[in-house]
């Protein structure tokens, strides 16, 4: 009896709105990163940002309370959340990260034994980035960051999360860009520490 309510458990699980929602997607990258990492710095980079990703999602759509995201939870949420949405805000993290690790460029390449080229290109590759991401990357988030630093990119970043995931767009208030700006030096600060990480 035991067994059988265990598997049903894990069955229960993917039927839950945390796996529908965020954990197979980060599953699909997870999968791709360890399929393309040539080293174990490379798999330490992607599957980091991965769950740093997942686990901001997950705080957003109140589904996970490990992050503490309480301004932005005062927000109302869209009564309907699809998947192209989850994946705009996800991949628009995932570029908000990329843009302030690569502030470490010599760091990262010498780590992961990657030309400049490559690491974007297999950034691209491991988070499935369509042509829109590519764009929100390019003439949003990185433009924002050259002009206004870091600020300028957690408040584009953040119009991307309110634009997808709740009813009021409005922009976000200082409280919860300092909420963001947080969360988003410590993933980045965690990811570089984990990359230098000497292998066993």
């Amino acid at each position: 009896m035991p067994a059988i309510l265990s598997l049903q458990d894990v069955l229960d699980s993917f039927k839950s709105p945390y796996k529908r929602y965020v954990g197979k997607h980060t599953l699909r990258f997870n999968r791709r990163a360890i399929k393309r990492a040539a080293n174990d710095s490379q798999k330490r980079l992607w599957l980091t940002a991965s769950i740093a990703a997942e686990e901001l999602i997950a705080a957003l759509l109140q589904l996970d309370s490990r992050i503490n995201v309480e301004p932005l939870n005062k927000r109302i949420l869209k009564q309907k959340i699809h998947k192209k949405q989850v994946l705009s805000v996800l991949r628009a993290y995932l570029s908000a990260v990329v843009v302030l690790v690569s502030t470490y460029k010599e760091h990262i390449l010498a780590s992961t034994a990657m030309t400049e080229q490559k690491f974007l290109q297999a950034w691209c590759w491991v988070f499935e980035y369509q042509q829109e991401d590519m764009k929100v990357f390019d003439e949003l988030l990185l433009t924002a960051y050259s002009q206004f630093g870091s600020i300028g990119l957690i408040r584009e970043t953040g119009k991307i999360i309110a634009d997808n995931f709740y009813q009021e767009t409005s922009e976000l208030t200082q409280e919860e860009i300092t909420v963001l700006e947080g969360i988003l030096l410590n993933d980045v600060s965690g990811i570089l520490q984990y990359v230098k990480q000497p292998a066993k």
